[in-house]
C-alpha cells in the first residue's frame, strides 16, 4: 500500500514538474520549450483537457495551427462543450484557412455562451477578412457592448465604416484607436490613408509621417502622392525617389517618378523612365496612358492620340484611357471623333455624368449652345 502511494506521490509530482516547467517557460516566451514539456507529458501520461488546450494555445503561437488544432480537438473529447476550448479550435480552422468550419464553430460558441467578447471579434475579423464590412459592424459594436473597447476593435471598426465610404463614422472610430496607440504602425497606416480619402492631405502627411523611420516603400510611396496632390512636386520627388532606393524595381513608383518629372518641367526625363517601362512590358495600357499624358502636357498631340488609342487597344473598357483620349481629340478640335469615343464614356455608369460634361464642352466649342445646356443638365442629373 505505501509502495503504492509513494508511486502515485512520484508520479503526481512528475507531472507537475512538466507543467510547471512548461508554465514557467510561456512566461519567458519561450514557446518551443513549453510545448516540448507538455508533448513530452502527454506521451507518458493520461493528461487534462486543460493541457491539451494550454498545448493547442502554445502551438498556435507558433503558429503550427495543424498540431494545434489536433490538441484542441483532443481538450474536447472530455469537455465537448467548453466554449474556450470550441473558441481555439475555431481560430484553428481560420489559420489553417478553412473559415467555413471556423464560421460554424464561432456560431456554435455563441450558443453555448452569448457574451464571449472575443467570439465576436472573431467573427467580425472573418468577416471582415471576406469583405463583408456592413456584416461584420454588428459583431464589433457588440464587442465594445461587452466592455471590449481596445485599439484593434476601434481600428476594424474605422476600417470597415471607411471601406462602406461612411468617412466620418470612420474618422471617430480610428481617432480613437490612434489615441490608444499611437504609434502602432497598422493603425497609424490606416488613419493616415482615411485622411488622404477624405482630401485632407496636409492631416494625412502629419499622422503618416511618424513612420518615416521604419522606411516602407508604401509609406514613401503615400507621402510622395500626398505632396503631389497637394502641388508640392519637389517634395513628392523626394519621396518617391525613397520610395525606389528600398523598391528599385517597383513600377508604380516609377511611373509616379515620371509623372512628378512631368509636373515639374522635365518632360524629357519622364518619357525616359516610360519608354524603359514599356520595353518589358509593351502589353502595359496603364503605361502606354501614361506615356500619352506626358505627350499631351508638351503639346505632341499627335504622339498622344497615338498612344491612348494603342492603349485603348489593350484594354477599351478603361475609363481613363478613353476620357484621356476624348480631350486629347478635343484639343485638336477633332471633335466627331471624340463624340464618337464619348459613347464608350457613357456606358460606365460611374462616369456617365462626366461623360455628358465632356459632350457639351465639345458642344460649346462648336457654338452649339441649346445642345451644351441639354448635355450639362443631363450631366448634373436635372433631366
Amino acid at each position: 500500500m505505501l509502495k503504492l502511494l509513494i508511486k502515485m506521490i512520484k508520479k503526481k509530482v512528475h507531472y507537475l514538474s512538466f507543467v510547471l516547467c512548461s508554465f514557467f517557460y510561456s512566461l519567458g516566451g519561450n514557446y518551443q520549450k513549453a510545448i516540448f514539456y507538455l508533448e513530452e507529458l502527454t506521451k507518458k501520461e493520461k493528461v487534462t483537457s486543460k493541457v491539451w488546450w494550454k498545448l493547442g494555445t502554445f502551438l498556435g503561437v507558433e503558429g503550427k495551427w495543424e498540431e494545434a488544432r489536433k490538441a484542441f480537438l483532443q481538450a474536447l473529447q472530455s469537455n465537448k462543450q467548453n466554449p474556450q476550448y470550441l473558441f481555439w479550435l475555431g481560430k484553428a480552422e481560420e489559420n489553417r484557412g478553412n473559415i467555413e468550419a471556423a464560421d460554424k464553430i464561432y456560431d456554435k460558441v455563441l450558443q453555448y455562451k452569448g457574451n464571449y467578447v472575443q467570439v465576436f471579434a472573431a467573427k467580425g475579423d472573418l468577416l471582415m477578412k471576406q469583405e463583408n464590412f456592413k456584416e461584420a459592424l454588428p459583431y464589433y459594436y457588440k464587442t465594445i457592448q461587452l466592455g471590449s473597447s481596445n485599439a484593434e476593435i476601434y481600428n476594424n471598426l474605422g476600417l470597415c465604416q471607411m471601406r462602406l465610404n461612411h468617412l466620418e463614422l470612420a474618422e471617430s472610430f480610428l481617432k480613437k484607436a490612434f489615441a490608444l496607440r499611437s504609434k502602432d504602425p497598422i493603425i497609424v497606416y490606416n488613419y493616415g490613408m482615411l485622411m488622404l480619402k477624405k482630401g485632407c492631405y496636409e492631416r494625412a502627411i502629419e499622422i503618416m509621417s511618424k513612420l518615416i523611420i521604419q522606411e516602407r516603400v508604401e509609406v514613401f510611396t503615400f507621402l510622395g502622392y500626398c505632396y503631389s496632390l497637394l502641388g508640392r512636386h519637389v517634395e513628392s520627388l523626394v519621396f518617391y525617389k525613397k520610395a525606389l532606393q528600398v523598391a528599385p524595381h517597383y513600377q508604380d513608383n516609377l511611373v509616379n517618378l515620371a509623372c512628378t518629372y512631368a509636373q515639374i518641367g522635365e518632360k524629357e526625363k519622364a518619357l525616359t523612365i516610360l519608354r524603359k517601362l514599356l520595353r518589358v512590358n509593351p502589353y502595359d495600357a496603364n503605361l502606354l496612358n501614361n506615356i500619352a499624358w506626358v505627350y499631351e502636357s508638351l503639346k505632341n498631340y499627335e504622339a498622344a492620340e497615338k498612344n491612348y488609342y494603342r492603349g485603348l487597344a489593350l484594354a477599351p473598357q478603361n475609363p481613363s484611357l478613353i476620357y484621356n483620349l476624348i480631350c486629347c481629340l478635343t484639343k485638336q478640335r477633332k471633335y466627331c471623333e471624340a463624340m464618337e469615343i464619348i459613347i464608350l464614356l457613357k456606358k460606365i455608369p460611374e462616369w456617365s455624368s462626366r461623360a455628358w460634361a465632356v459632350l457639351a464642352h465639345i458642344y460649346e466649342k462648336m457654338g452649339e449652345k441649346n445642345l451644351a445646356v441639354d448635355c450639362y443638365n443631363k450631366a448634373f442629373g436635372l433631366n
